[in-house]
């Protein structure tokens, strides 16, 4: 009995090592893949997207292709994460977030996000203020009509 017990063990321990516990180089090499890949338009910091938002939505025309859209949707989601990794309070946080909500149920179709790009634009404009906050202390400046929204980055943005 003490034997087969015995034995019964060392089966289970064998079958425990076994069974999902390892990993091979190929999973972790793509595990690692996926847990690094971030999108080109993602916008490094919370200044950069609120930048990017701007001068998008200033360009956004009904005729936008899929692939702006989706990158605009993109960057209002993104929004609250850039802010928590920003020097932000939690009452800020919880301002972009409530504000990233509007943008993103105005935003649900092309059609609607054309609409109201002018009252979005004037939603970032009111609340200036929190980039202050989340690393910057000047105010956002941009000349919609002259930027290139294909080749957005953090050098191309204007500040005063």
């Amino acid at each position: 009995m003490r034997t087969t017990v015995l034995i019964c063990g060392l089966l289970c321990l064998v079958l425990a090592t076994m069974s999902g516990c390892q990993t091979s180089a190929e999973s972790t090499a793509e595990d690692e893949h996926l847990e690094h890949h971030v999108p080109d338009h993602k916008p490094a910091s919370l200044v950069v997207a609120w930048d990017q938002l701007k001068v998008r939505l200033g360009h956004l025309r009904s005729d936008a292709t899929t692939e702006e859209f989706t990158e605009l949707r993109d960057i209002i989601n993104w929004l609250p994460e850039l802010a928590a990794d920003s020097d932000l309070k939690h009452s800020q946080w919880d301002e972009v977030h409530a504000i990233s909500k509007q943008m993103e149920s105005r935003t649900l179709t092309m059609t609607s996000a054309v609409e109201n790009r002018e009252s979005l634009i004037s939603l970032l404009d009111q609340h200036n203020e929190l980039l202050a906050s989340a690393g910057r202390s000047t105010q956002i400046r941009h000349d919609v009509e002259h930027t290139d929204v294909e080749h957005i980055n953090e050098k191309d943005v204007t500040h005063d």
